[in-house]
């Protein structure tokens, strides 16, 4: 009994081209003015920000609250500001896409940023 089948299959195929690119960057994050008590809630503006001024990318902006439930914001500007209740503490991050040849790619995670609220 031979493995090989009866009859021999071919397959045609083209020649296909892969660039392979380094990933991208982590973004920088960084809480761009003080936190502001507004009412009974706080205000931050942050800033994710990449070395280049690349303008085809999207911004993503996480908040890990004490329940590690992820918020998210998006934007393309490297800037927002975040309404927020009256908490402790909470701990943002960033990341964002670019167009590359048709594909969003996605950078990796900015460091994490805790912020203090708690007596502000």
């Amino acid at each position: 009994m031979s493995c090989f089948p009866s009859q021999s299959t071919y397959f045609e195929s083209s020649f296909q081209f892969i660039l392979l690119s380094d990933p991208l960057s982590p973004p920088s994050l960084i809480l761009e003015n003080p936190v502001q008590k507004v009412g009974n809630h706080f205000q931050v503006t942050l800033n994710c920000s990449v070395p280049d001024s690349n303008l085809n990318r999207t911004f993503h902006y996480f908040r890990i609250n004490a329940e590690n439930d992820n918020r998210n914001a998006t934007g393309v500007s490297v800037s927002i500001v975040w309404q927020l209740e009256s908490i402790d503490n909470v701990v943002f991050y960033c990341e964002y896409e670019e167009d590359i040849h048709g594909r969003n790619v996605k950078s990796g995670k900015s460091k994490y940023l805790p912020v203090t609220l708690k007596g502000k």
